[in-house]
């Protein structure tokens, strides 16, 4: 199955080892609509919004991956898990968590820059 992330597990972040552990297989980079991105300190977070995007790298994973990935996102109490057509993406479902938080404009979370 496919998962996309779009912050510190990205090639690069500060939890990208976890996507080596798991032997997950880099796919491509996308972009998906419907998403707005915020600093949380030292992770982005996502909420659904339309008229935003995010920029992301898809990965294969199996199953055991997956559950890990459920395990580094804090899903289901910190983060939730939808579909999409790129596959699996975690997401706050509560837009009060945000709040203060400043907004990512481009939507991309830049490993190893000051976001």
């Amino acid at each position: 199955m496919r998962v996309a992330v779009y912050g510190t597990l990205k090639h690069g972040g500060r939890l990208a080892g976890n996507m080596k552990a798991i032997k997950a297989k880099f796919i491509k980079e996308t972009i998906i609509k419907g998403f707005s991105m915020f600093n949380m300190g030292w992770f982005p977070a996502i909420i659904k919004e339309e008229g935003s995007e995010i920029h992301a790298e898809v990965y294969e994973v199996d199953d055991n991956g997956l559950n890990v990935l459920d395990a580094v996102e804090g899903y289901p109490s910190l983060y939730q898990r939808m579909k999409t057509d790129e596959g699996f993406i975690y997401y706050m479902d509560n837009a009060s968590k945000v709040i203060g938080m400043r907004r990512i404009k481009d939507g991309n979370w830049k490993v190893n820059k000051n976001n």
